[in-house]
């Protein structure tokens, strides 16, 4: 069984917004979040890494599934890492980047 969209209980906003806080990432986009079966949630997204990053990608990239499966209870995570936009032709979907101006409902 296949469920199309994104769960409830994963702050898609917050997600982004923990992963663009490590160093070396500039800016997650083309983010995708959906539940793959019950209690299996799956995330694709590329992430622009610094292009001056003189860390370990591997340690990053690590760093980021991290975030996603203990902090968020995402099960399969892929991650497109990118040091530039050129080549990228995806739609970026970029629509976290609003969540520090939208008002809080509290």
């Amino acid at each position: 069984m296949l469920i199309e969209g994104t769960p409830e209980h994963i702050d898609v906003y917050r997600l982004c917004s923990k992963i663009e806080e490590v160093e070396g990432v500039t800016l997650i986009h083309d983010v995708h979040v959906w539940t793959i079966a019950p209690s299996y949630e799956a995330l694709t997204a590329h992430v622009l890494i610094d292009p001056d990053y003189q860390g370990d990608l591997d340690a990053l990239r690590h760093r980021m599934r991290e975030i996603a499966s203990h902090d968020f209870g995402i099960g399969h995570i892929t991650l497109q890492l990118e040091k530039s936009k050129k080549g990228c032709t995806e739609d970026h979907h970029v629509d976290h980047l609003f969540a520090h101006v939208r008002p809080s409902s509290g």
